[in-house]
């Protein structure tokens, strides 16, 4: 949590009246600086649990088709266009919210 940044909303450099939606909403909604930097360190995060997990995807999509049938010609195929990018998007968005979580809860 930044302290040094003001808040301010999407809608202006007025702050609008505190109420309960929009302190549930003000976590998405300031553009301060350290706003940016807490995304930052969310999207860093999301990349590097996807390309891991896109990596293990791959791997095991590449490999496992050649070791198990190596008479199936096309076996690497699934590698490289299912379990790999799958992998990927699974491990961005679960890398993603985990740190989501973890910067908003101050740890």
């Amino acid at each position: 949590m930044c302290l040094n940044a003001p808040v301010r909303p999407i809608t202006g450099n007025r702050l609008p009246e505190r109420n309960d939606k929009f302190d549930k909403f003000r976590g998405f909604a300031h553009l301060s600086l350290c706003g940016r930097i807490a995304i930052m360190a969310v999207m860093r995060s999301a990349f590097r649990g996807g390309c891991l997990l896109g990596l293990i995807g791959f791997v095991g999509g590449f490999v496992g088709p050649i070791i198990f049938t190596p008479e199936a010609n096309q076996g690497p195929l699934l590698g490289i266009f299912i379990t790999g990018p799958l992998g990927f998007v699974i491990g961005f968005i679960s890398a993603g919210v985990v740190e989501f979580i973890r910067s908003r809860s101050g740890g």
